[in-house]
This record gives C-alpha cells, structure tokens and sequence, in this order.
C-alpha cells in the first residue's frame, strides 16, 4: 500500500470530529507561524505596514483588520480540502474570462422560469 501522497494528520485533529476544525490562535506569531512561505512574505509586509500606521495615527484598526484577516485565512487553510478547493478555482478562473455583470443579469432572467 502506498503512502506517497499522505500526510500525517494535524495535532489537533480528532477522528471522532472529522468536520471539526479548531479556531487558531489570534496572535501575530501565531498566525505568522502556519502561513507558508509565500504567504508569509505577505502577511509580514501587510503587518508591518500596519504597524507603521498605528505608530503614526495612534489608531490600531488597521493592526486589527490585518491580523483578522489573515486568522481567518489561516482557519480556512485548516479546513480538509481547501488546498484543493482553491487549486479548483484558480484553475477555472485561468480557463475563463470573467463574465460581466450584464451578461450575469441577462442569463439569470432566461433561467428565472417561476417566481420571477
């Protein structure tokens, strides 16, 4: 049997809660810690800009704003399948121009054949 493929399954992931997926830690750090690299150079720059903001305006929304953003995107990546599910996508987006917002009303009112 071939493991090629598989991955250990994460420290928190429990067989008995297989759809559970527990919230990450809301800290820089931590967040920081489960972006991969290519994300992490995002984040770190997004951050930092933040920071530069705060220190300038006394404000820490911005710093608020990042570090929630990128929690829910760490959370999302915790998700079975999102990998997959985000590859689906970009490889649809590359496949096809973007319908325009006409062209989306026009097909939609075709399609409506009750309660319209």
């Amino acid at each position: 049997m071939s493991t090629a493929g598989q991955h250990a399954a994460p420290h928190w992931y429990d067989p008995k809660r297989p759809y559970y997926t527990p919230m990450p830690e809301r800290t820089p750090a931590a967040i920081r810690a489960e972006l991969p690299a290519e994300l992490r150079a995002r984040f770190e720059a997004e951050y930092e800009a933040a920071l530069e903001e705060a220190r300038r305006t006394y404000d820490l929304g911005r710093v608020d704003e990042v570090v929630r953003s990128w929690w829910q995107t760490v959370w999302a990546d915790r998700k079975p399948g999102m990998e997959q599910a985000r590859e689906l996508g970009r490889r649809w987006l590359a496949s096809r121009s973007r319908p325009s917002p006409t062209s989306l009303a026009s097909s939609d009112s075709r399609s409506c054949t009750r309660s319209c």
